[in-house]
């Protein structure tokens, strides 16, 4: 005898992006001009914190934007979290001008 089950959703909180379809839009406008990517990865990045995000979208839409809000439309647009990296340059040889550190005669 085989059971199937069927989960229902049956209470809980409303998403807010399903409620207010507009703030996607906010959220873009705000987006728009601290934006930069890297096209051959396909990735994109802002230079905004999520707090300076929400602020902002505070300002054009009615009510409060959390942090939370802004964290969840970043990663719905696929925005990832820009880290600094540093390039070490190796040289086979000494570069031009380096003292010679004094070494046995063999």
């Amino acid at each position: 005898m085989l059971l199937t089950v069927v989960f229902v959703k049956k209470g809980g909180r409303v998403e807010i992006l399903a409620v207010t379809p507009t703030i996607e839009q906010q959220f873009l406008t705000v987006i728009s001009e601290h934006t930069a990517g890297c096209p051959q990865q396909g990735i994109r990045w802002t230079n905004l914190k999520q707090q300076e995000i929400a602020d902002a979208m505070s300002e054009l839409a009615d009510g409060d934007v959390s942090r939370y809000l802004v964290r969840q439309l970043l990663k719905k647009h696929g925005f990832v979290k820009r880290s600094q990296r540093l390039f070490v340059i190796r040289r086979s040889r000494p570069p031009i001008g380096a003292v010679e550190t004094c070494r046995r005669p063999q």
